[in-house]
């Protein structure tokens, strides 16, 4: 079996779209899980990915400020 190799940027990407999809099943506890692990990986390993940046704001406006 042949792993692949991905970069921190689409593993950050994956797990926020991973809390995207528990907001769309209204599941706010495991969005705010998820949403804490991809802050976490950012934090070790900050990329300056304005897209990321943009997202994790959204979420955090979504979770947080409602």
């Amino acid at each position: 079996m042949e792993r692949k190799v991905i970069s921190f940027d689409d593993l950050i990407e994956k797990v926020l779209d991973r809390a995207e999809l528990a907001i769309s099943k209204n599941n706010f506890s495991q969005a705010r899980q998820w949403y804490e692990k991809a802050c976490n990986l950012y934090s070790q390993h900050p990329t300056g990915n304005l897209f990321i940046e943009s997202r994790k704001y959204d979420l955090y406006l979504t979770l947080f400020e409602r």
